[in-house]
């Protein structure tokens, strides 16, 4: 593609330059690159936008905020970090996260359907497994499954009929 890329950013988003002179402006924080002679450059082949994929949040169709509380934070070790009604009487939408994961929990029908499935990779999964049935939920209680992809996997199922499958390659668990 191009020869001896270096990535860069500008702004909100990152480039690839081939041309030295170009970089190190950029890397003295000597910004006198305008727009127009980027896109110049970009005709010309020196320079590309990357495009860059940051997060993904699923959204889980819920239809009690305090049961999913007491799945999702008490059982699963989440922490909700805001609630929203648009009314007093308006459905729920709640975000939650824990160690870098973000789930968004809906009352309202036409955010998602119940019983979807959110297929997770992380690491320390003997560890997650241990704490999570540790705490005897009666009516979850997920194994730590080997998988054909060469992963451990553990899968829980939410009140609502949703699924979360946390997965750890098992070149990492055995390291």
């Amino acid at each position: 593609m191009f020869p001896s890329l270096r990535r860069i950013e500008l702004g909100r988003a990152f480039w690839l330059v081939s041309c030295d002179s170009l970089y190190n402006q950029f890397a003295q924080n000597q910004h006198v690159l305008v727009p127009s002679i980027l896109f110049s450059a970009i005709d010309r082949g020196h320079i590309g936008v990357i495009i860059e994929f940051k997060q993904t949040t699923p959204i889980l169709r819920i239809f009690d905020v305090g049961k999913a509380k007491e799945f999702y934070c008490g059982f699963l070790g989440f922490e909700v970090q805001w609630q929203h009604h648009f009314s007093d009487d308006a459905p729920a939408y709640v975000e939650l996260q824990r160690d870098g994961m973000t789930l968004y929990l809906s009352v309202h029908h036409g955010d998602c359907c119940p019983g979807s499935t959110v297929f997770v990779w992380m690491t320390g999964i003997e560890e997650f497994h241990d704490e999570i049935t540790a705490k005897a939920l009666k009516y979850n209680r997920p194994g730590l499954e080997t998988t054909f992809y060469n992963a451990k996997c553990v899968q829980v199922t939410d009140p609502f009929g949703n699924r979360i499958r946390f997965n750890e390659r098992i070149d990492r668990v055995l390291k």
